[in-house]
């Protein structure tokens, strides 16, 4: 048995973690660009981030740098705050405008 026999699975899973970050990267941006809902776009951007938290605590396991968990659990911190504060500003301005559309929030600035 070779030792690449032996690391195959560990880069197929790696390869997968990446590709499956990339995704969530990807339908995210997608979703804060596509949608007008602050609860879609506050979604959309807490999706990007965990996708690239993902894919580096893929590679970060690949490598077993220690430095490089800490920095993916950094994020998946900075992402639940981000999700919170984003549903604090989604509820206080549909309890102040009476909607969660961008587009219509714009319209009322004044």
């Amino acid at each position: 048995m070779s030792p690449l026999s032996s690391l195959l699975p560990s880069l197929l899973q790696v390869q997968l973690a990446v590709a499956t970050g990339a995704a969530m990267v990807v339908i995210g941006l997608g979703a804060m660009v596509l949608r007008r809902s602050i609860l879609v776009v506050v979604m959309g951007g807490v999706l990007s981030l965990l996708g690239a938290t993902l894919t580096l605590g893929a590679f970060a396991a690949a490598r077993g740098d220690a430095r490089a968990t800490a920095a993916a659990l950094l994020l998946l911190v900075l992402a639940a705050a981000w999700s919170i504060a984003g549903g604090a500003i989604a509820l206080a301005a549909y309890r102040r405008r009476g909607t969660e559309n961008l587009d219509e929030l714009r319209e009322l600035r004044g």
